[in-house]
């Protein structure tokens, strides 16, 4: 530990009763000048400052970090009361003169490693449903999630019997810090089972046990409506996003979506300008592109409507050809007529001769 950074000083080279340059010290905290007046001597050693200096400096931080009551100790986290093995989190050493003081430090770091408790609605041995708990992790309700471990004598203390007697007997003690991620209330591997199975792994599911489609969609729309306003790309970057989450516990997903995207889909995504200039300048590009968007759709316009007047003329010429053709057609029906009425039958003498010529007799051969 090292409470002077650095120490810079010229000694005068003078006659004895020189002054020599000024000294200055700069420490971790404070600077302080000092300006003093030596004589021409070599025995003045800059180490022996620094050593004076760092002794008084260490027994100054000894005073301020230092406490009545010290813990030290690591946090391991179990997803069930029951758990064999579990996960280490890290470790965590405090210092106070008051034992609350202690627990409420110890808390604070602990906190993050927890989500809120269950409630098992149901026998014990047979939950049937299970539901979140409405409040989230609070200090006084600690005794429902952490409890000490003593190494060596193998015994655990809730933290509300923790005193300052228990402290001073932890002092050079392993003591780990057991955390019930879900509270203590999820004691058996069966109870674990049954919460990853109803909250925690995806509740709508395709026929191959994935996120079902509709389910990653959802999940998509709510990470556009809580960050459309500063983060923009396609719908295809969106669902990549989606499917991520998915694929995470169900219980970190709420605090997913308010995040912003991990490291391997950021650069699917580009930031949204807020600033006026940047959004003039924008709006400038914005306003050339439909520009050249709209020029194109008016020689488009042109080329219809020229294509539009030659279909005008063509049909123009159709309906005089069709007329015309109404006229032979109407010409050619009345010369067919007047042949029709030449040639029409008419009786003449030789067909009345071969009447009367025909003389009526009774049929006797089929009688």
């Amino acid at each position: 530990m090292s409470n002077a950074d650095s120490v810079t000083g010229s000694l005068g080279s003078g006659d004895g009763n020189e002054i020599s340059d000024i000294l200055y010290i700069q420490e971790s905290k404070n600077i302080c000048d000092f300006k003093k007046h030596f004589t021409n001597s070599n025995s003045f050693q800059l180490k022996t400052i620094h050593a004076s200096l760092h002794s008084d400096n260490e027994s100054d931080n000894d005073k301020d970090n230092g406490g009545k009551f010290q813990f030290s100790g690591t946090v391991y986290l179990k997803n069930f009361k029951n758990q064999k093995s579990f996960d280490r989190c890290g470790e965590v050493a405090v210092a106070s003169d008051e034992v609350d003081d202690v627990m409420q430090k110890l808390w604070n770091y602990c906190i993050q490693f927890l989500h809120r408790a269950l409630l098992f609605l149901g026998a014990a041995a047979d939950v049937e449903e299970i539901s979140w708990d409405e409040d989230q992790p609070v200090f006084e309700n600690r005794n429902n999630f952490m409890v000490f471990h003593d190494k060596s004598s193998k015994r655990n203390t809730l933290p509300t019997k923790v005193d300052g007697k228990t402290l001073q007997g932890w002092l050079n003690k392993e003591v780990w810090i057991v955390l019930y991620k879900f509270s203590d209330r999820v004691t058996t591997l069966a109870k674990w089972h049954a919460v990853e199975s109803q909250l925690l792994r995806p509740l709508e599911k395709d026929r191959a046990g994935a996120e079902s489609i509709v389910s990653i969609n959802k999940l998509k729309d709510d990470l556009k409506a809580t960050h459309c306003k500063y983060l923009c790309g396609d719908d295809v970057n969106w669902g990549c996003w989606a499917s991520w989450i998915s694929s995470q516990p169900q219980d970190k997903r709420e605090e997913l979506i308010n995040q912003t995207p991990p490291q391997h889909l950021i650069s699917l995504f580009s930031s949204v300008p807020v600033h006026s200039d940047t959004l003039l300048a924008k709006a400038r590009l914005d306003l050339n592109v439909a520009t050249k968007i709209n020029n194109a759709y008016s020689r488009i316009l042109n080329d219809l409507r020229a294509d539009h007047e030659q279909l005008l003329n063509v049909a123009s010429l159709m309906a005089g050809r069709i007329s015309l053709l109404e006229e032979k057609q109407k010409e050619y029906g009345d010369m067919l007529s007047a042949m029709t009425r030449s040639v029409a039958v008419t009786e003449n003498r030789y067909s009345a001769e071969l009447a009367q010529s025909v003389t009526d007799c009774l049929d006797v051969d089929h009688k």
